[in-house]
Order: structure tokens, then C-alpha cells, then sequence
């Protein structure tokens, strides 16, 4: 949920920065576009309409690896600003780099926000996650290069 667990991590902040100094380590979140069920930020995103629906206005939800994950619509402008925020978020916490997994299982029995037709977003997901991480980064480190790339898509266009 793109949030550190505190009785695991309870000062993300502190971890990251002796890992820097006294480790000259960089580190790397991996993430991904899937909101779990369980997680706050579900129901937030489905209260503000972020996530992506079916025909019927009922979020969109898949069992892949968690019961009940929704999918973030990043063809919705305000659904787009609410995940850069909490990947911004880590970013000031320290992380260095952000590895974007997954993105390309696209549902066909959905509605995007923006009405792009379902089977054009089997490719165009993939980038419109990738772009929404890379402005991030972007914008909180500029060009700076910790790994050989700041994104490490994993996304293949078919």
C-alpha cells in the first residue's frame, strides 16, 4: 500500500538515511499498480473513484496474489496525483530508485475514466504507469541516475 509498516520499520526515514551514510547504499522500492483490499488506501480510492470499475460502477477486483486488489486508473488525472503522492512520499523518505512491476494484466471488462477503449489499454497502461513514477522522480531528484535507470519497468508491449 505504499506505506511502511511501523512495527516493522518504525522510522523509515532514519533506516534510509544510515543506509546512505554509513552503508553508501541505494536503495530501490519495487511497487505496482494493484491496491489491496485490506489496504486504507482502498477504500479511499474507491470513495474518489481511482480505481478502475466495471460496466456496473462496482470496482473492478482480481485475486492474483491478494484477494480482492483493485487496479489504480491513471487515466484519471486526480487518480494519477493520489499514487505520485504516496510514491512521492517515499521518495522524501529517502528511497532512491522505484522498480514498477506488473501493469500489464489489463482487465477487457472494464471503464477507464477517460472512456479509452479497454484493448488499447493493454499497451497504454503500461506507459501511463511508468510516465505517473517518472515525473516523480523527476521532479524530486532530476536527472540524477542512482541505478542505470530510475524506473526499472519490467512492462513488455505486445
Amino acid at each position: 500500500d505504499l506505506m511502511w509498516d511501523e512495527r516493522v520499520f518504525p522510522d523509515p526515514e532514519g533506516m534510509l538515511r544510515r543506509m546512505h551514510e554509513d552503508k553508501d547504499l541505494r536503495v530501490c522500492a519495487w511497487i505496482n499498480p494493484y491496491i489491496a483490499q485490506r489496504s486504507e488506501l482502498f477504500a479511499e480510492g474507491r470513495e474518489k473513484g481511482y480505481l478502475v470499475r466495471r460496466a456496473d460502477g462496482s470496482v473492478w477486483q482480481t485475486d492474483l496474489w491478494v484477494a480482492g486488489m483493485a487496479l489504480v486508473d491513471f487515466t484519471n488525472p486526480a487518480a494519477t496525483k493520489w499514487f505520485q503522492a504516496k510514491v512521492r512520499t517515499l521518495v522524501r523518505q529517502g528511497v532512491d530508485a522505484i522498480k514498477t512491476d506488473f501493469g500489464e494484466r489489463i482487465p477487457t471488462d472494464v471503464v477507464w475514466h477517460d472512456g479509452t477503449n479497454p484493448d488499447v489499454m493493454h499497451n497504454l497502461y503500461s506507459y501511463l504507469y511508468n510516465k505517473a513514477i517518472f515525473e516523480v522522480l523527476e521532479s524530486e531528484k532530476g536527472r540524477e541516475r542512482p541505478y542505470s535507470s530510475p524506473v526499472q519497468p519490467r512492462q513488455v508491449a505486445n
